[in-house]
């Protein structure tokens, strides 16, 4: 498993080291558990790709609720996002986009946009479609075409109402960005039975029916009230806030300062824990209890993007709780980090930083991006059976018709998936996307009795469901645990706890390289200034998800990436041997 160099900083070794065990035999190494983890073949697929239709492009939303797994879509993201820039900027931007695995109509108003939500069975184990978007909306810019009245659904929560009706709540986005004209609100809808649902009352001329963005991300109920971020299609916004979030209307109401603006929201240690969005300054973290008139006073938890200098990440994009402590991910440079219920914090990856408490250093001794900056998000954590399991975004598949560099990235495509047993040591259950190079992020995970479900995003052919199932016996040969590497007099020193059985392990070594990247989605022939320009989030959709290293890096469009080559083998250990 690949180990980075504890304590050292990461990027000093410039490798990352595999030990394969190849001898049978003996029980488990490492700590004591009552179930085994997860790894790459306990994963099998669940449903079609794409619920039988491709342009379900990612599984946005996941929700177990009353036995069953709930899942919301997002339509056609790549066109929708090539047509908002094109809308924009068409002589930079062809539409549709000559990209031979995407599947755009000619005709924007002809996209299948109507977003869905589709739930699990565990008793059939099957998937059906329960709700899909009615498309009724007129184009405001071609007549007789109609929009649907959500694109995507993005967010899902549970939460119980005043009268202590406990519904299932799903805010979803509309297709505001994509026309000059307008279209109503993003919605939030509501179900009682998991079976049928119906949209909160969003009233024109109300404060619900008023809202100016085109998106809802991170439903969280506190205290009694139903919480929601109100924001771009990117997904960073204000926070929203109802004690009775049926009513709709003027039941709900803003709840944060300006100028602040939010990614991620979670409870953790009876507050309310907001990440926030910086591109100037770095993410954030703020604490609210959320009581007295909003907006409700914000306590810095952490500032300035944990101090990494000079590029600090801008957003927070996942939060977590995992054994008392909250779990904290970023874009790019994706790093991880962990609060304390004292709400000091630790840096677990990430590239070494002064920080004003002292010298911080990477627990895991992985660097940035889990020593691969083609990761741009830390995308989704999950507790499941007394371990997170880690998701990113790799943006590596951008280049995939780049003749160049694609043959270099190949091994890298794909999402990484990673787990830790204890919240430092991490170890990866797959690197390439469990083999499909274009299923390019975990998009969501959700812990149930059935398994870990995983939720991919995928442009091109369909999003995938898969279903993590614990095994009921421990694989043979089990793979060595706690790989660790020092320097010793400049050389590295690798040691793990062996394994019952073994005869001897395989060591494999993966170097360090670096290639100059300019993020794909930009015009080629365009002036540092004119690229800059497209980058500056001048109107709604234009700096989108997948095109996030460059926002991260605030600019900065031509950039240096590191990432790992293939492994090769480059010694044997017999189990008496220190390497």
């Amino acid at each position: 498993m690949p180990a980075g160099a504890r304590g050292s900083g990461g990027r000093q070794l410039a490798t990352l080291l595999l030990v394969v065990v190849v001898a049978f035999g003996g029980g488990r190494g490492g700590l004591a558990e009552a179930l085994p983890p997860l790894s790459a073949p306990d994963f099998v697929r669940s449903g079609e790709q794409g619920f039988g239709d491709r342009q379900n492009s990612w599984a946005w939303a996941m929700q177990w609720w009353r036995g069953r797994l709930y899942v919301g879509t997002n339509r056609a993201y790549r066109c929708v996002s090539a047509w908002e820039l094109h809308r924009q900027l068409p002589a930079l931007f062809p539409y549709p986009p000559a990209d031979p695995d995407l599947d755009c109509a000619t005709n924007p108003a002809s996209l299948p946009l109507q977003a869905e939500i589709w739930r699990w069975t565990p008793e059939t184990g099957l998937w059906e479609r329960i709700y899909q978007s009615p498309a009724d909306v007129p184009n405001p810019d071609i007549p007789g075409a109609f929009v649907p009245r959500d694109n995507g659904y993005r967010t899902m929560a549970v939460h119980t109402d005043p009268d202590g009706t406990e519904a299932l709540y799903v805010g979803g986005i509309s297709t505001k960005p994509m026309w000059a004209g307008s279209v109503p609100p993003p919605r939030i809808l509501r179900s009682t039975d998991g079976a049928t649902f119906q949209p909160i009352p969003q009233n024109p001329g109300t404060f619900m029916g008023s809202l100016p963005k085109a998106s809802f991300r991170s439903l969280t109920s506190y205290k009694g009230q139903l919480f929601v971020i109100h924001g771009s299609v990117q997904g960073n916004g204000v926070v929203l806030a109802s004690p009775n979030p049926a009513a709709g209307d003027d039941a709900w109401r803003q709840v944060t300062p300006e100028p602040y603006r939010f990614f991620e929201l979670v409870v953790f240690n009876g507050w309310l824990y907001l990440g926030a969005l910086d591109l100037e300054g770095g993410y954030a973290v703020y604490k609210t209890n959320a009581t007295g008139e909003p907006p409700y006073t914000l306590i810095p938890v952490v500032q300035r993007g944990g101090y990494l200098s000079p590029r600090p990440s801008g957003a927070v994009v996942s939060m977590h709780v995992f054994n008392g402590r909250l779990y904290v991910g970023t874009d790019s440079p994706v790093e991880l980090i962990r609060i304390n219920p004292d709400d000091t914090w630790e840096l677990v990856v990430g590239t070494p930083r002064q920080t004003p408490f002292g010298f911080l250093t990477p627990l895991s001794g992985l660097d940035d991006g889990f020593n691969n900056q083609f990761n741009d998000h830390l995308w989704r954590m999950q507790a499941h059976e007394g371990r997170l399991y880690l998701g990113t975004y790799d943006a590596s598949i951008l280049w995939k018709d780049d003749p160049q560099l694609n043959p270099r990235l190949q091994h890298l495509q794909g999402f990484d998936l990673y787990r830790t047993d204890e919240g430092w040591y991490i170890s990866p259950i797959t690197t390439n996307g469990f083999g499909d190079r274009f299923h390019f992020g975990v998009r969501n995970l959700a812990s149930t009795p059935f398994g870990l479900f995983l939720g991919t995003a995928n442009d091109y052919y369909g999003l995938q469901i898969w279903r993590g199932i614990t095994p009921t016996t421990p694989r043979t040969p089990p793979a060595p645990a706690r790989l660790e590497i020092e320097r010793r007099e400049s050389q590295p020193l690798l040691s793990w706890e062996p394994v019952p059985g073994a005869i001897r392990y395989h060591v494999q070594r993966a170097v360090i390289k670096t290639v100059e990247v300019t993020p794909p989605i930009l015009p080629s022939g365009q002036s540092l200034a004119a690229r800059a320009q497209i980058l500056g989030q001048q109107y709604e959709g234009a700096v989108i998800e997948p095109n996030a290293r460059a926002v991260g890096r605030q600019g900065f469009l031509q950039q240096t990436v590191e990432y790992p080559t293939t492994f090769v083998e480059i010694g044997r250990a017999s189990c008496r041997e220190r390497v």
